[in-house]
Order: structure tokens, then sequence, then C-alpha cells
């Protein structure tokens, strides 16, 4: 996908996540004045009163929820234009696992991210940096069953160098036993290239980390 296609999409969704925030910002004030209201009335005036702030309680969730699926969007949208050659890594991971959520309850899997407590700068493009990470998510949900537990960990493993470690935990099967598999075998190869083509690096480990991606550091 060549620069001029990539920054319309990253322009496009920027913008229209911009305006999503409004609405939800809008659906969010008008929701908490009608549960003002709601209170205001006496038990006999509103027999349905507490029903009634149950749902909007749960409107408000969903509405929260949305904010959140909005800014990260947003934010993945900002890092696709982003040219720069210099990223931070907690960042993206958190954002991919949230934008991913969806994939992962589709294969009954739960999916998590544990980022380091310290900033870690990776000397690649967001969009690289979130394609290499989207395509080993993608390849782990692939093979794993209901019930696995996928946490996403960013380490600075030293002065030049950070990882993410893909941690599966929740199922039986070792991961050699499902690594060995021919399709497997042959997904891990394309994820190797497409990890290349990004600037990093793929190693396979034993359980409960399954592969690490190998990241260069940079200067903030």
């Amino acid at each position: 996908m060549n620069n001029d296609v990539t920054t319309f999409i990253g322009k496009i969704t920027a913008g229209a996540t911009h305006e999503m925030n409004n609405v939800l910002a809008i659906i969010k004030e008008s929701s908490g004045l009608m549960e003002d209201f709601i209170s205001m009335a006496k038990p006999e005036q509103l027999p349905q009163r507490e029903r009634m702030l149950n749902v909007l309680a749960k409107i408000s969730a969903q509405i929260e929820r949305g904010v959140d699926l909005s800014k990260r969007l947003n934010s993945f949208a900002h890092g696709v234009r982003d040219r720069s050659a210099s990223h931070e890594l907690n960042k993206s991971v958190t954002d991919i696992v949230a934008l991913n959520q969806r994939f992962a309850r589709s294969k009954k899997a739960t999916l998590t991210a544990l980022p380091s407590d310290r900033h870690i700068y990776v000397a690649m493009s967001p969009l690289q940096l979130q394609i290499a990470v989207f395509t080993c998510l993608e390849y782990l949900l692939n093979l794993v069953g209901p019930g696995a537990i996928i946490t996403l960990k960013t380490v600075e493993r030293r002065a030049t160098e950070a990882v993410v470690d893909f941690v599966v935990e929740g199922i039986e099967r070792h991961p050699k036993e499902i690594l060995s598999d021919p399709n497997a075998t042959e997904m891990l190869t394309t994820l190797r290239e497409t990890a290349e083509q990004t600037g990093c690096r793929i190693e396979t480990n034993e359980a409960p980390v399954w592969f690490t991606l190998l990241l260069e550091k940079s200067a903030a």
C-alpha cells in the first residue's frame, strides 16, 4: 500500500472517529440529564424508576466503551499517517489489543496487554509496528483454542533491543505440539517474512511465552 493510500485512509478514519466522539459526547450528556430527571422523581410518580436507572447505567457503560474504542481507532488512524522513524511501543501494543477484542471473542479467547512501567521507543514507524504486532496476534488466534488467555507483554531487554512477548495460558496442548503442525509451520514462515519486512524479528520460545517479537530501540 503506497503512502498516498495510507494517508487517505488515515485522514478519513481520523476525521470519522473525531465525529464519532462528538456524537458519543452528546449521547452521554443527554443520558446523564435523563438520569438526573428520573432520580428526582418520587417512586410513586415513576413506578419503573429503578429499572429505568438500571437501563441508563447500561447505556452509560456502553458509551464509555464506545468512547474508548473511538479514541484508540483515532490514535491508530494518526499512526497510519505518521512517517516518523520512532514510536512508543507500549501505546501501540495497548491500542492493538483493545482494537482486536472482537477477534479474540470470536475465538473464545481472552486478550490482554501488560505494558512496561516505562516508555519504550522503537526504531520503526507506527504503521510498521502495528502491522507486526497485529500479524503475530492474528497468527496466535488462529492456532489457540477456546479458553486461551493471550497476554502481550512489552519488555526492555537490553540497551538496543525491546521485545513483545506473546504469552499463552489456559490451554492444555504444548506449543511445540501445535507449532509442529505443517499448517502452523507454514504460517510461521509467512509470519517471519512479514516481521522482517517491517524491520523486526521473531524467535520461538517455550511455554508460556510462545514467541517473541524483537524490535530495535530508538531514542525518545
